[in-house]
């Protein structure tokens, strides 16, 4: 059972297991789940800020095509690609110089080394089109992550459930909530979701008794930013912090658009 072997060993009825299923799972945004998402990403594709934001990264995908020997791969200024190209890219050198992955030599193409300035610039255009991306307009955001959010918010309207552990990927769902709630880091005022979550990132949501939430990412205390009165706090009132993420959680139309009425439908 991955991560929990002797879990085998435990009495069925005290667990609770939910099968990811890639057609209903929510930990990740997913078109699947919400089939509008894909038209809301492409229209951002066309939108001048994704366009900008292809041709500031021209100079080194021209580079990487020539060290990587897939020039024709990186000479796209399509959006839609830079997801391909940066976050695939980014996942293979972390993973191959990873000292946890059985991979050698440990040696990378020229100019990529983890501590190299290309390789951050490949990080940083991978964390946007493979995360970010979701959180730059407020239709994105809650096609993208309003389906887990709404997992989460039936998960805590349930009174005698004390404890509740999401596992997840570097994609989600520790990056849904990050960005939905815009959390930041108390002690750098570093904005948590432009972070790519590392190995073993863990996200707590802390619930007191006196009507309080606090969130600790990765060990550091986090505001909720996207919550006025909750900005530059360790402390978020309950409430308001269910309220609002209640705004976040689309509805069916919302979510899978106008269905199609094919002939022979209609009633008489």
């Amino acid at each position: 059972m991955g991560m929990f072997p002797d879990i085998v060993n435990e009495d069925a009825k005290n667990l609770r297991i939910i099968i990811p299923d890639s057609r209903r799972d929510t930990m990740t945004p997913s078109a699947t789940v919400c089939p509008r998402l894909n038209d809301a990403l492409n229209d951002f594709y066309e939108t001048p800020e994704a366009k900008e934001r292809v041709e500031q990264s021209s100079f080194e995908r021209q580079f990487l095509g020539i060290v990587t020997g897939r020039p024709d791969d990186f000479n796209t200024n399509d959006p839609s690609d830079m997801v391909n190209i940066f976050a695939s890219l980014f996942d293979c050198l972390s993973s191959h110089v990873c000292s946890t992955v059985p991979s050698e030599p440990k040696n990378v193409p020229l100019g990529l080394g983890t501590y190299g300035p290309l390789f951050k610039r490949v990080e940083e255009e991978g964390l946007f089109w493979m995360n970010n991306v979701y959180g730059t307009s407020e239709e994105i955001r809650k096609l993208a992550y309003g389906p887990l959010i709404r997992d989460v918010l039936d998960d805590l309207s349930i009174p005698e459930r004390r404890l509740s552990v999401y596992l997840g990927h570097d994609t989600g769902p520790a990056n849904s909530l990050a960005d939905t709630l815009q959390l930041t880091w108390m002690d750098s005022g570093n904005v948590c979701a432009k972070t790519w979550p590392p190995f073993t990132t863990t996200m707590v949501m802390e619930l007191y008794s006196d009507n309080q939430a606090r969130f600790i990412y990765n060990g550091r205390v986090a505001s909720v930013e996207a919550i006025e009165e909750c900005r530059g706090k360790s402390l978020c009132n309950y409430e308001s912090l269910y309220e609002y993420l209640e705004t976040v959680v689309p509805n069916e139309f919302e979510c899978k658009g106008i269905p199609e009425i094919e002939h022979g439908n209609f009633l008489a």
